[in-house]
């Protein structure tokens, strides 16, 4: 299977759209061990509905790594920039008792 190296989430869906062609689906109640096998020898991502809905997908182990990845690098830049923003510092225990006031 390709490897997409790709910073940004426009890039990588860019970058992955090869990848992302080889898709199938199927009902949820014909999920068997001959789907994961496809999924895990042909690399094929399969989406799996319920009455006609997506409700999960079957992936490889490396396309589930590079989601996570992904997920890493956005959730490590929100922080980056929440640690540059200035104001007021907020403890713990204030946003504790302003939630429990909801």
């Amino acid at each position: 299977m390709a490897r997409c190296r790709v910073r940004g989430r426009q890039a990588l869906a860019a970058a992955c759209a090869s990848i992302i062609s080889f898709v199938t689906k199927v009902s949820a109640s014909t999920v068997d061990a001959t789907t994961l096998d496809h999924v895990r020898k042909e690399g094929e991502r399969v989406i799996i509905e319920d009455h006609g809905s997506p409700v999960a997908a079957l992936v490889t182990m490396e396309d589930l790594r590079l989601i996570e990845r992904e997920e890493d690098r956005v959730d490590n830049a929100a922080a980056e920039s929440a640690l540059q923003e200035t104001g007021p510092n907020v403890s713990w225990d204030e946003i504790k008792k302003r939630m429990d006031a909801e």
